[in-house]
């Protein structure tokens, strides 16, 4: 591995782990968390099993299925993704209980809690784009998805998170009696991510510098 492959790898776990960050704080605001947390989120809720423990299982599944989906085109390095799963279970794990004291208890302060959350993860995405190097698991079934069966990636992405959701809403009232786990700040997460991350993409030119390494590698 190259110096700037090494720094690529270094930007993506710093990703990761704000990405961890900002899945808590988003929970945290208890407005509904993000759509492929939310699963997890509601299981966790039924179960003694901590959020992180089953973001890892959940993602140690989409590996799984990528290696279903490509077959013989599914590379051995693609199980480097659980290493970058256990760096997101762990750092979930460990800001969950670092901001046990969070606890919203009016609207405007759950708002505020819910768009902070949105722009550290958002945060996060944009650095791990810009390393290009690995991708959390449920971004990689996606892509697997799309690619063996020349769905467009939006709109698999789309079903997928859709799915997901429609799935928590069921096992909410299966398991908790109620509706858990998700809500309208679901849908406002899924919606302010995406305008961060561009916001973040337009105006942070270390995001440029980052993606520049990947061009070094190629030379």
């Amino acid at each position: 591995m190259t110096t700037t492959t090494w720094k690529r790898a270094l930007v993506l776990i710093l990703g990761i782990a704000i990405n961890a960050l900002g899945i808590v704080l988003i929970t945290k605001a208890n407005l509904g968390t993000t759509a492929v947390s939310s699963l997890p989120l509601v299981l966790s809720l039924a179960t003694p099993l901590s959020l992180g423990t089953l973001l890892f299982i959940f993602n140690s599944v989409y590996i799984i299925g990528q290696m279903v989906l490509y077959r013989r085109d599914f590379q051995a390095w693609q199980w480097l993704q659980l290493g970058v799963n256990l760096i997101l279970s762990l750092v979930t794990d460990w800001s969950a209980a670092a901001l046990d004291w969070l606890q919203p208890a009016h609207l405007w302060s759950q708002v505020l809690c819910l768009i902070i959350g949105c722009a550290v993860l958002a945060f996060g995405i944009a650095l791990e784009v810009a390393a290009d190097w690995l991708y959390v698991s449920a971004e990689g079934i996606v892509q697997a998805i799309s690619t063996c069966f020349a769905w467009p990636f939006g709109r698999v992405k789309i079903a997928f998170d859709g799915t997901i959701t429609g799935l928590a809403v069921v096992f909410s009232f299966l398991l908790l009696g109620g509706l858990e786990g998700v809500g309208w700040g679901t849908l406002l997460s899924a919606f302010l991510i995406g305008r961060f991350v561009a916001l973040y993409q337009k105006n942070l030119p270390v995001l440029g510098q980052v993606a520049a390494w990947k061009e070094r590698d190629r030379i």
